[in-house]
């Protein structure tokens, strides 16, 4: 069965994250860019995780998805830069 949502945010699917909290609920989060932690930033247990400076975790609603992206249905507004993953230039092996 196919859904579709027009006039929607979409992100790809690595800059959502599915986090633990310390009380063992689950959050899912964005990390957005910001000079200064936004207003609905959230305080995060440590995930390993690089994340560089500057970006924030903020909650988010998801809507539909599917192997490449998600709906945001709240929690982030469109133009804000999000963080997707680490590019490093490490060789495995």
């Amino acid at each position: 069965m196919a859904s579709q949502v027009d006039s929607c945010l979409v992100l790809p699917l690595q800059a959502v994250r599915t986090v633990t909290m310390d009380t063992g609920e689950m959050q899912t989060v964005v990390y957005v860019q910001a000079d200064s932690a936004p207003d609905n930033a959230i305080e995060l247990p440590d995930t390993g995780e690089e994340i560089p400076a500057g970006f924030y975790p903020v909650p988010v609603e998801i809507g539909i998805s599917d192997d490449y992206n998600v709906e945001i249905k709240s929690g982030v507004e469109e133009g804000t830069v999000v963080f997707t993953q680490m590019i490093t230039s490490e060789v495995w092996g």
